[in-house]
């Protein structure tokens, strides 16, 4: 058995906790919502029938519910429809907007205009100088509330099961405008906040509870993010906790780089496609392109995520690890930029030569000598043996190789000396009783015998002249000597005349 939520679309009933087996189908549930939902002055009609919704697309009767921890629905009556429909909430009626204006709005929504395009037809529509004043809201589907980003494509909230979209208008400059890495955000305070005055301190903890968090498009949300992760900047400098903002004023917020890339991720989505990468020619996303690719970058990046981290993976083989730059200017990368921007597997390669470097740095440091171990540790000097602390390996650090037991350094440098004056000596004999193959280099001795040898890689060559035998194409063996050679071959010229 599995625990799931049950959660209304419309917010009118529930939620409700379930605890139902894994293969349970959703049209199970049917008869079980439309139970729960009745009501004792207004029974539910028999033509009303349950929708069901998870992941941002609606369940078949027989999908398999135990799958899904949270699972949304929707009563619908044959009456209703998935058109959109607004409301003016300064209408104390909270009344439907007129038809023509209405229809002017869906047609913006579906030809892919944003939140922010909305909030200037709506301004001009209401006769509003500042559209930053209109608040455009949700009032269902899984994320209810404010649309605060300005760049979100407003058709995409469909994945959030939303119909309803209302229009508020708030006192002139009561608000806060957030430039964030990919476009703007709108911060509209309750009455309270606007009496009392807004702080930094309220701006991030709205941030954290209601606009960081709520914009992964399958509330799968891995932003694990806290109000202090948050910093807000005003003119180039950092803003305290408890500095008061300005009504109407416009501050920039920054999150570290590993939060950034995750809050990319997950708001992608929203996003409309508004760059074209200068590598692959592909439209992207603003977030599919880095805010920033090298710390010490002064330009705009128009190179995509993706193409950036191909350039890392070609330039860790054609350039030095600590040579890496950026494909757009002469800016080196940092350790973080490389981490930020590489596939894992380069970014693992190119930590193991950082690492390397930096230890190699380290006075007395040194790596063990073992082919199965990747250990090093800092050495004293003075001593010749070293013991590896992982595989517990021996080396002698004066010969650099394996220790030589029962030896000490001195004796067997007496030993390979003596070894070495025998092996010179071998080499000398070899030298002067052997001639080389021409084809595999090989020392061949002749003991006895013709001059005509047939090596064991099979070239066959003459002893003293070293030209090689041939076969006609009748297979007639012959040589042509080469001048100054004692053997001579009368037939060459018969079976293989040049």
């Amino acid at each position: 058995s599995v625990k799931i939520t049950l959660q209304d679309l419309d917010r009118r009933h529930g939620p409700y906790y379930l605890t139902v087996k894994r293969g349970i189908e959703v049209v199970r549930l049917d008869s079980w919502v439309k139970d729960r939902c009745q009501d004792l002055d207004r029974p539910l009609s028999d033509s009303v029938r349950v929708r069901f919704f998870a992941d941002a697309r609606e369940l078949g009767r027989h999908d398999l519910v135990g799958f899904y921890p949270v699972v949304w629905f929707r009563l619908v009556t044959p009456r209703d429809n998935d058109t959109w429909k607004f409301t003016d909430l300064r209408d104390d009626t909270d009344g439907r907007l007129d038809t023509p204006f209405a229809d002017e709005m869906t047609r913006c929504i579906e030809t892919g205009s944003t939140v922010g395009q909305l909030r200037k037809l709506v301004a001009q529509h209401m006769d509003i100088h500042d559209s930053n004043r209109i608040i455009i809201i949700a009032r269902d589907g899984a994320r209810v509330g404010s649309l605060q980003g300005d760049m979100w494509e407003l058709r995409q909230i469909r994945s959030w099961f939303c119909r309803w979209v209302s229009i508020d208008v708030s006192p002139p400059r009561s608000y806060v405008v957030l430039d964030g890495p990919w476009g703007q955000y709108l911060f509209h305070p309750s009455k309270e906040y606007q009496a009392n005055g807004v702080v930094v301190r309220d701006v991030k903890m709205w941030m954290e509870m209601c606009l960081l968090r709520d914009v992964d498009r399958l509330h799968n949300s891995k932003l694990r993010l806290k109000w202090s992760h948050i910093t807000l900047t005003s003119r180039g400098g950092r803003l305290s906790n408890f500095s008061p903002i300005s009504p109407g004023a416009k501050v920039g917020f920054e999150l570290p780089w590993y939060l950034e890339d995750v809050l990319a991720a997950e708001e992608s989505w929203l996003l409309h496609v508004s760059e074209t990468c200068t590598v692959c020619t592909d439209d992207k996303r603003p977030t599919e392109l880095p805010v920033q690719i090298a710390s010490g970058c002064k330009h705009k990046p128009t190179t995509c995520r993706e193409c950036l981290g191909q350039w890392i993976h070609s330039s860790l083989d054609t350039s030095t690890w600590d040579r890496l730059k950026c494909p757009e200017c002469p800016e080196l990368l940092e350790f973080n930029d490389v981490r930020r921007y590489a596939p894992k597997h380069d970014f693992d390669r190119y930590d193991a030569l950082a690492t390397r470097a930096a230890l190699k740095s380290i006075p007395n440091f040194r790596w063990c000598l073992s082919t199965s171990c990747e250990s090093g540790q800092i050495h004293d000097p003075t001593c010749r043996k070293f013991k590896c602390i992982a595989c517990k390996a021996k080396h002698c650090v004066y010969h650099d190789m394996p220790w030589h037991s029962r030896e000490t350094c001195e004796e067997y440098d007496h030993r390979n000396r003596r070894r070495r004056k025998d092996e010179k000596a071998s080499e000398d004999m070899i030298k002067k009783t052997t001639k080389v193959c021409p084809e595999c280099k090989k020392p061949v001795h002749k003991w006895s015998g013709c001059n005509h040898i047939t090596c064991v890689c099979g070239h066959e060559w003459c002893y003293i002249c070293l030209a090689p035998y041939r076969r006609n194409q009748h297979g007639f063996l012959y040589c042509r000597h080469n001048a100054g050679c004692s053997e001579t071959d009368p037939f060459a010229d018969i079976v293989d005349p040049e």
